[in-house]
């Protein structure tokens, strides 16, 4: 993760992360927790340096009591790089993420292919939500500006899981600032604790208009299979406020295969 330049948001209500936050400028290093996310890496990788991935499958997306199915597109480049694309019986749309001059940010696209502007405040968060090898699992090791703390063995799904949570730091004279960044970034793993590989992700998504109104999103990871030597997740689920609205199968993946940055740019 880069260290981050500071985005003026409201203060938030703040869950373990900004707890554990001592100073706008603390780095949070939890031996345990720094132990485990090189466990997960290495579990899938392999110790194979991983820089980009294309995949392509199946998606039904559900809003309320519609079901829509159709193909899906998922690109990631690094860990700030991401690109999906749906395309369904009478819904698409294309989603991209970037780093740009210090920030994240990120544009979507509809049916009309006119590009909008993607809330920042929704784009703390991995970009590549759905391939845990480029997200902060892999960023979360860097050291620069990414916080890690071990909150515990638990139970998820009737399988044992060690909880790590990581999370951005931000330099500013602006605790307040600094706090709403911890927050916003924060990101729980849930990784199995016999094989180390993913089997959730939890973070918060936030209306547009509205930062400190905070809806649970969580990503569940299953059917890992190997190409190229790399382990990943073949069944991804997206779920909003308890709810599934995304349901993926891959269908084929390509990694490493050089990805040029203009994949992640809508005009």
């Amino acid at each position: 993760m880069h260290r981050l330049a500071v985005v003026f948001v409201p203060l938030l209500s703040l869950g373990v992360a900004a707890q554990t936050l001592t100073t706008q400028s603390a780095i949070v290093r939890d031996v345990e927790a720094v132990s485990l996310l090189r466990q997960s890496l290495a579990a899938m990788t392999n110790g194979v340096p991983v820089s980009d991935v294309a995949l392509s499958g199946t998606a039904t997306r559900i809003a309320g009591s519609d079901q829509e199915s159709g193909q899906a597109a998922l690109e990631a480049k690094g860990t700030q790089e991401s690109r999906v694309s749906l395309s369904l019986s009478n819904y698409a749309l294309t989603e991209a993420r970037n780093f740009v001059d210090g920030a994240p940010e990120g544009t979507y696209a509809g049916s009309d292919g006119i590009a909008h502007q993607l809330a920042q405040h929704n784009c703390f968060t991995d970009a590549a939500w759905f391939f845990p090898a480029l997200s902060s699992l892999a960023s979360g090791l860097s050291g620069q500006s990414a916080d890690v703390s071990y909150i515990g063995q638990e139970t998820l799904y009737g399988r044992a899981v060690q909880h790590v949570t990581v999370w951005q730091s931000a330099s500013s004279p602006d605790v307040a600032a600094v706090k709403a960044i911890a927050h916003l970034s924060a990101i729980d793993w849930y990784l199995d604790s016999a094989s180390a590989m993913p089997i959730a992700v939890r973070f918060t998504a936030h209306p547009p208009e509205n930062s400190s109104a905070d809806m649970a999103v969580e990503v569940r990871f299953s059917n890992y299979q190997q190409v190229n030597g790399i382990l990943l997740p073949f069944h991804i689920e997206k779920f909003l406020n308890g709810g599934l609205v995304l349901d993926l199968t891959i269908g084929s993946a390509t990694i490493n295969s050089g990805l040029p940055d203009s994949d992640f740019i809508l005009q």
